[in-house]
């Protein structure tokens, strides 16, 4: 059967929405828990991981958008994140194939990969988007670089991946969406993000 990576991503999605507020497992015991010999382990494991902390976010309303409320969630995204970029810094020198062959034995396109990550990073960028709409002028001086150091690992993570797959940086800078780079200029990291952006503002 061919591997679908637009259902992962819809249903990896409203599984975000369907968590309530409890913390997510560490990293370290999510990871203990799968396979993570290809990038397609990776990124799905990161989404789900990722999940409840995003809904977290979610969450977020004007009278708790403080560093207070907002400091232990950040702490563990960039946890799972850190996580993330250990394992895929793992299949460096393995073969493309394996690289992209899942753990069902199906052998994923550039296209699906592109899916995947596109899939991670909307979802992180539209929960730090809903963060921005609520945080005061008050407290933004000290939000924003918590949110800023979210969006720092993960552009890491994604260039890790495209140093792995030929190609798939020019697959995800046509699926870049406007609320990616109204949150890079946001938050101030327009140089960190360059090599996706700009690509996409190109194209548009």
């Amino acid at each position: 059967m061919r591997f679908s990576t637009l259902s992962l991503i819809a249903t990896v999605a409203s599984a975000a929405f369907a968590f309530a507020a409890p913390r997510a497992l560490p990293a370290a015991e999510a990871v203990e828990a799968r396979s993570l010999h290809d990038i397609n382990s990776i990124i799905s494991g990161t989404t789900t991981s990722l999940a409840p902390l995003l809904q977290e976010l979610y969450s977020i309303k004007q009278n708790n958008a403080t560093p207070a409320a907002l400091a232990p969630v950040i702490s563990d995204i960039n946890g799972v994140l850190s996580e993330a970029i250990t394992n895929v810094k793992t299949l460096a020198g393995e073969a493309l194939t394996t690289i992209l062959t899942t753990a069902d034995g199906v052998v994923l396109t550039v296209s699906d990969v592109a899916q995947l990550v596109i899939g991670l990073v909307n979802l992180i960028f539209g929960a730090v988007n809903a963060v921005l709409q609520t945080v005061s002028v008050l407290e933004a001086a000290v939000v924003y670089p918590l949110l800023a150091s979210v969006l720092t690992l993960l552009a890491t993570l994604i260039q890790l991946i495209c140093g792995l797959i030929a190609g798939l940086l020019a697959e995800l800078i046509p699926l870049v969406g406007n609320v990616i780079t109204t949150v890079v200029a946001i938050l101030g990291l327009t140089t960190t993000y360059a090599f996706l952006i700009v690509g996409a503002v190109n194209n548009a």
